[in-house]
């Protein structure tokens, strides 16, 4: 699909996002190159506006208003932003309000959008993203991933948490407004769109879609995997079952359920040869580093990696895990999609429509978030029957295709082409 705005002309697309990867970093969430590859598929010239501060390595990326020239019609602009250490504190709201602000403010030297693609829903950006679109006479679409501000409220002690619902209702209003204010809507799972229609039932009376994180497989290059890790990252032993983890180690995890889970694992079922293969970063980090110290034969803790080395991981494992505290939001998370394309089931403590995936296709099982009995139980079940195992390793694989990447965002491009209909409707085959 070739999208052309009302002149004839290919489409000039603005994508907003102060969480995601931009193409210099190692880590980080993906979805944003994917989508801005599938307008550039699409014949748009695109400009990526990303927070000067990764959320993911909580590292500064550049100067603030630095532009960064990716390829032909792609660049990617550092929103100034302050810096913060933990997902869910003031300092990150503090820093949300920047990307906010100062997109309303930005310098007016790019060519002014036809179309804007903001990550929602994001406290600020939704409110600077409407006002933008007006600024412009653009198209606004939602990429809809994650109930916030809900969440926030658990950063506040349980004492607090009364309090904590009362001063984020501000924050629902602005969610609420630039809801209705949409002319497209994008959603990682059902649930959330659900939950978006009914704050707002204009959501589905306007173009809209489900698009999951999809993920194709890939193969690593070797050449960028690091020298020290290349070992920790190949199983040697084949008898060895690999338990892997790779995402943030923050308070939204299950990061200490499965730490302990591992260290009963290790005392009770030696003879099953469990493995922990963890990558990522965050605050808790140190618990799991303080267990591969304990014990360095059972557990290894790789930092962050990147694509290459992450996969050559993914491709060693056995079985992958989506340990996640009792009170997320999230419905499906990002990382479910990299296991589905590498062939591992997965053990899972999230409620809703994850784990209706995951018993529809029978690749996974079900734990209880914070229960370290029923995480090790999980487990040890599913170490203890490799014929099974290889039978859910092979469903998961045969679902790989309809969570790839070409059929996932190209409904995306079904969104926008009603929202710009003189575009010709020819659909390409996306590009990894």
């Amino acid at each position: 699909m070739t999208l052309k705005n009302k002149n004839g002309q290919p489409l000039t697309a603005w994508y907003l996002s102060p969480h995601d990867k931009i193409p210099s970093d190692s880590w980080g969430y993906d979805r944003a190159l994917i989508q801005t590859d599938t307008l550039r598929a699409a014949g748009c010239r695109v400009v990526f506006w990303a927070a000067s501060f990764s959320h993911s390595t909580k590292q500064v990326r550049g100067a603030p208003w630095q532009k960064i020239p990716v390829r032909d019609g792609f660049d990617v602009r550092l929103v100034p932003v302050r810096g913060y250490q933990r997902h869910g504190g003031l300092a990150r709201i503090g820093s949300l309000f920047d990307f906010g602000w100062n997109m309303w403010r930005q310098p007016t030297d790019e060519p002014p959008p036809d179309l804007i693609v903001s990550v929602m829903p994001t406290p600020f950006v939704d409110v600077a993203s409407v006002l933008l679109a007006r600024r412009y006479g653009a198209r606004f679409v939602q990429d809809f991933r994650d109930l916030w501000p809900e969440l926030f409220v658990h950063a506040f002690p349980k004492a607090w948490q009364g309090l904590g619902r009362i001063l984020i209702k501000p924050l629902q209003w602005m969610r609420k407004w630039a809801l209705r204010r949409s002319d497209g809507f994008l959603s990682v799972t059902q649930d959330y769109l659900d939950f978006a229609n009914d704050i707002s039932a204009t959501v589905k009376q306007r173009p809209h879609a489900v698009v999951y994180f999809g993920m194709d497989a890939h193969s690593p290059d070797m050449t960028h995997v690091h020298a020290q890790k290349l070992e920790g990252l190949r199983k040697a032993d084949a008898s060895e079952i690999w338990v892997v983890y790779g995402g943030t180690l923050g308070d939204n995890y299950d990061v200490a359920t499965m730490v302990a889970a591992f260290d009963v694992i290790q005392r009770g079922y030696p003879e099953l040869k469990l493995r922990l293969k963890v990558a990522g970063s965050g605050p808790l980090k140190g618990l799991v580093e303080a267990l591969a110290g304990k014990h360095p034969e059972v557990v290894s803790y790789f930092g962050p990696l990147n694509k290459d080395e992450l996969w050559m991981l993914l491709g060693s494992s056995d079985i992958g895990l989506l340990p996640y505290a009792g009170f997320s939001t999230v419905s499906v998370p990002a990382k479910t999609f990299d296991y589905i394309a590498a062939g591992l089931p997965m053990i899972n403590s999230l409620p809703g429509e994850i784990q209706r995936i995951l018993a529809q296709r029978g690749i996974g099982a079900q734990y209880q978030s914070g229960n370290v009995h029923s995480l090790v139980s999980a487990i040890v079940r599913m170490a203890q029957d490799p014929t099974a195992l290889l039978l859910m390793q092979e469903r998961a694989r045969a679902a790989a295709e309809e969570y790839s990447k070409g059929r996932q965002y190209s409904r995306m491009l079904d969104v926008l082409g009603e929202l710009f209909p003189k575009s010709p409707c020819l659909v390409k085959k996306l590009k990894d």
